[in-house]
């Protein structure tokens, strides 16, 4: 009975020791996911895996933030050659770890400060902004998200966006430009 007991109290200790190296590995990776050093390698790799689909090329000058509820982006760019399709002075992202991998990814809200937006046509008469994302090579193999994406509520503030050529419906001529743009959309419970 002894030996039992002993054996009993040896696994408690051991399973006790085990939990606490643990809890202390994810204490010492969420500090590691707070140093500048770890943004940076986040922020290269959002900008290396986005340039992957875009047509233009994403630049992203700052990530900050707490990786754990949210980040923000200062000076987002799209660019194609020397044009700046979009340029955003911050994009700020909250959310909580937990809903972003549940069952589809949840983001709280998402701030765009200061959007600028320069449109234009293409040669063959598309919108420059129609045509950021690189089209699918296999188009009859296409697959969606393999996840439901929502955000809750997006905030814009202070946007402009140009028009650089004309948009015209028959007689009606669209301004080309649009200047303090503020706006506010969110998600209607239960959709």
């Amino acid at each position: 009975m002894r030996r039992w007991r002993r054996f009993g109290s040896g696994l408690a200790r051991g399973l006790l020791l085990v939990a606490l190296v643990v809890l202390l590995l994810v204490v010492a990776g969420l500090v590691l996911l707070q140093t500048s050093w770890s943004r940076e390698q986040l922020r290269s790799l959002i900008v290396t895996q986005a340039n992957h689909y875009l047509t233009a090329k994403l630049s992203i000058g700052r990530l900050s933030g707490s990786l754990v509820r949210g980040i923000e982006l200062d000076d987002v760019r799209l660019a194609r050659g020397d044009a700046t399709l979009v340029a955003i002075d911050r994009v700020t992202v909250a959310y909580s770890i937990r809903e972003l991998v549940s069952n589809g990814t949840v983001i709280r809200s998402l701030t765009l400060d200061r959007p600028r937006i320069a449109a234009a046509r293409e040669p063959d008469g598309r919108w420059n902004l129609g045509a950021l994302i690189r089209r699918d090579t296999q188009r009859n193999q296409r697959t969606g998200p393999g996840r439901r994406i929502v955000i809750s509520s997006i905030d814009i503030n202070e946007g402009s966006v140009s028009l650089l050529d004309p948009l015209v419906f028959g007689a009606a001529h669209v301004p080309s430009r649009f200047e303090h743009l503020n706006t506010h959309f969110s998600k209607r419970d239960g959709t």
